[in-house]
């Protein structure tokens, strides 16, 4: 009998995430794709259209990102993401990620820049690429476009690329990279 209470309580601790399989960490690489329009510069009475189409050379059509790293390296383009969002794929639990992203307009690369970030255990990683004057999400307290910081639940980096003055849609139109740790185990929203 008591060799059944013992089994018992591992399982109901188990089912409780208390001892539970560990999860692997992931990556998931997303783009928001919209056409909206955002209030710029912020608190100004200017609207611009933010162009994040897949297939509009003046939104994202012409969008690269490599990942590398410790990651095995893969390169997507916007046809990778269109009519269907990315799942995770499996990261390893440590060493260094990296990202390349490249805008390309007839030809030209018009945006382009590299980050890089140190990866951990059982983190659900969010790499969000966006073309417009600010990150979504982020541009709620103002954004200092020379050193953007995170100001969102999970942000864990932001990286700005200007996009050519001759081929922005507006002024101070960037590409975007935001990066998300979500971590299932950690206080995500409100916490007691």
């Amino acid at each position: 009998m008591r060799t059944l209470l013992v089994v018992t309580t591992t399982v109901f601790a188990a089912g409780c995430g208390l001892l539970g399989p560990r999860q692997d960490a992931t990556l998931t690489i997303s783009l928001p794709v919209c056409c909206h329009t955002a209030q710029w510069p912020i608190g100004d009475t200017t609207y611009v259209t933010v162009n994040s189409s897949l297939d509009d050379p003046n939104g994202l059509a012409g969008l690269i990102v490599r990942i590398g790293g410790e990651i095995p390296s893969r390169d997507l383009t916007a046809q990778d993401f269109v009519g269907h969002s990315r799942t995770p794929f499996p990261v390893p639990d440590a060493g260094a990620a990296t990202f390349s992203a490249r805008l390309v307009l007839g030809g030209q690369v018009v945006a382009e820049g590299r980050g890089t970030w140190n990866l951990e255990p059982e983190v659900e990683w969010q790499l969000e690429v966006s073309r417009a004057p600010y990150p979504i999400n982020e541009g709620l307290n103002g954004v200092d476009l020379a050193n953007p910081r995170c100001s969102w639940f999970w942000c864990h980096g932001i990286w700005r690329f200007p996009i050519a003055k001759d081929s922005a849609n507006y002024e101070d139109e960037a590409l975007w990279v935001t990066l998300y740790r979500v971590h299932p185990e950690e206080c995500l929203d409100l916490c007691n």
